[in-house]
């Protein structure tokens, strides 16, 4: 069992939920729409699409992973590919027929389209420069989508989204963000086999500080008092995290334990979506309290289980 745990980076799936359900809280100011059936769908098919993910990406992984990291699950021959291949077939099997016959029309189709750009991340991009970090910023965008159509917003609005800057901004406001982010955290962790590492390891932290600055006069507007106070608390808890990492992945000499902090930058979601999720204003406090409470658990798993 510890294996599969190792296998699937069981930290890092505390930083999954929050990004379907982030696209639907934003989404919902504009739509109406209230939590039912169809986010929890977005959100189980989400993390059977991540795992499932994670899973490929080790077995395409294996023979490098046989020269730096012989002691994984798969190259130290704990689990064999065939059934890790098998198990994230099934994984992405699940996830599109649970949006299908549970979801709707939009969300199967996000689904599917998420699941084809893991797949491509995992057997064709991934070494190619630019389009390799891009492809795994596109996969955490699309799993934000999924709680956008969750939201009541899907293909048939297309129109109104073109020509409608406003709904455009709140359609592409929260998967902008973490696609950024993930683009960030993806150039970083593109580098931690590769030797010491620049100043980019300071580029997660560079987009929340952009992100709260960019949005810290309309959330003071906007919001209530409570909301706009937790928000500033959740960047400021993921700008402490993603610089001290950034600082120690800057000074780090490989191997170190430069793995060990590029996790710690993954964890820098978790902040972000519950600052997405406030911004929904009284209705993304629970769920950005849920969500926050993830926080401390990831660093509690990372110390048994890598996240990188």
């Amino acid at each position: 069992m510890k294996a599969w745990l190792q296998l699937i980076r069981v930290p890092n799936l505390l930083t999954v939920p929050g990004d379907p359900i982030a696209g639907f809280l934003v989404i919902s100011l504009l739509t109406g729409a209230k939590a039912d059936t169809l986010l929890i769908v977005a959100v189980i098919s989400s993390l059977l699409l991540y795992i499932g993910g994670l899973i490929t990406n080790d077995v395409c992984d294996m023979e490098i992973d046989r020269e730096q990291r012989p002691t994984r699950p798969l190259p130290s021959g704990r689990i064999s590919p065939a059934a890790a291949s098998s198990t994230a077939t099934v994984l992405f099997i699940t996830a599109l027929l649970i949006s299908f016959f549970y979801g709707s029309h939009d969300l199967f189709v996000l689904s599917a389209v998420l699941c084809l750009l893991t797949l491509t991340y995992n057997r064709l991009t991934k070494s190619i420069p630019v389009l390799g970090v891009t492809n795994m910023a596109l996969c955490r965008a699309f799993n934000v989508l999924l709680g956008t159509a969750a939201g009541g917003f899907g293909i048939n609005d297309a129109q109104t989204f073109v020509s409608d800057p406003i709904v455009m901004s709140a359609v592409l406001f929260a998967p902008s963000v973490i696609f950024v982010y993930t683009l960030a955290l993806s150039i970083v962790a593109k580098n931690e086999t590769h030797g010491k590492i620049d100043i980019l390891a300071f580029a997660p932290a560079f987009v929340i500080a952009l992100v709260g600055l960019s949005r810290v006069c309309e959330l003071y507007r906007n919001l209530t008092t409570i909301t706009a106070f937790l928000s500033a608390l959740c960047l400021t808890a993921g700008l402490t995290v993603t610089i001290r990492s950034g600082w120690k992945i800057y000074h780090a000499e490989y191997p170190a334990m430069t793995p060990k902090h590029v996790g710690h930058l993954i964890s820098g979601m978790i902040p972000l979506q519950t600052f997405l999720m406030l911004t929904a204003g009284e209705a993304g406090i629970l769920p950005a309290a849920l969500t926050i409470a993830a926080y401390p658990i990831f660093f509690a798993l990372a110390r048994k289980f890598y996240a990188s």
